[in-house]
């Protein structure tokens, strides 16, 4: 677990404690400690959610740490950093999830009439059928189902390449 999904979890104040940050009466972080403990969670943040790749990042989850912050960090540096994550990380997020669903739509899009050619053959329902029992098997620890499951998967691939659909994108279309 990443020291972002940490902060995520226990939330600042228990960075704190298990940092070592000194704790005034009543086990509230003192003032001059709060600020460096919320500018080192700001630091991993920001590394873990603002940085590298974003497609598949989550921008719930970013909501929800600087709602948190909001809550423990009072002061104007603090403020004024929430409000630079927001508009830049939040946004570049979001983004990165309207790219993800709009090549998913472009995907659904180019194989539609391929999609409905594999639905109509004879031998797609009952092979589907048998994967996804298979698979199900497998999920509950049955060794021989795994195999026989990555078997009829293989089937199940070359049936769509038979009617056009590149196997990559079988779990994409919903076929397997």
């Amino acid at each position: 677990m990443t020291s972002a999904r940490i902060l995520t979890v226990l939330g600042a104040g228990a960075l704190a404690v298990a940092c070592g940050m000194p704790l005034a009466p009543g086990g509230v972080a003192s003032a001059d400690g709060t600020a460096a403990r919320c500018a080192q969670g700001f630091d991993m943040l920001e590394a873990q959610s603002c940085q590298g790749d974003l497609r598949g990042q989550n921008p719930a989850v970013l909501q929800f740490s600087l709602e948190e912050f909001k809550r423990q960090c009072k002061d104007a540096a603090s403020a004024a950093r929430i409000q630079k994550i927001e508009t830049s990380c939040m946004a570049a997020q979001k983004a990165a999830v309207r790219e993800m669903k709009d090549d998913r739509r472009k995907i659904r899009a180019r194989y539609v009439a391929e999609v409905s050619e594999l639905l109509l053959d004879p031998a797609y329902p009952p092979a589907v059928d048998r994967y996804r029992d298979l698979e199900e098997q497998a999920f509950h620890g049955d060794e021989r189902a795994k195999r026989e499951a990555q078997a009829r998967l293989a089937e199940l691939q070359q049936l769509a390449q038979r009617h056009g659909i590149d196997p990559r994108y079988g779990k994409e279309l919903e076929l397997w």
